[in-house]
């Protein structure tokens, strides 16, 4: 697989994750299809694409949201359902 291809690949994923409302990420997380890694790494390269454009986002700290990722996922998965979300009708 080529260069573009793979970029083009994950230029698709992450608009399939930006597009996702917040109880179709959590399903998604809970199940192990995604980890809070995947999303960030989604958000950061979103941002990287617009916020040139726009220049909304004076400070960037993906690093930290990174760190608190990690410390989220070495917590006992009982800690982690009390994130409820509601299904949609």
């Amino acid at each position: 697989m080529s260069g573009v291809e793979t970029a083009r690949q994950a230029d698709e994923a992450d608009d399939t994750l930006i597009r996702m409302d917040a109880c179709t990420v959590v399903d998604h997380l809970r199940k192990g299809e995604l980890t809070p890694h995947d999303l960030l790494d989604a958000l950061e390269r979103r941002v990287a694409a617009v916020d040139p454009k726009v220049n909304a986002l004076p400070t960037l700290c993906f690093e930290r949201a990174h760190a608190h990722a990690e410390r989220l996922l070495a917590l006992p998965a009982a800690c982690l359902r009390a994130c409820r979300c509601r299904s949609r009708i």
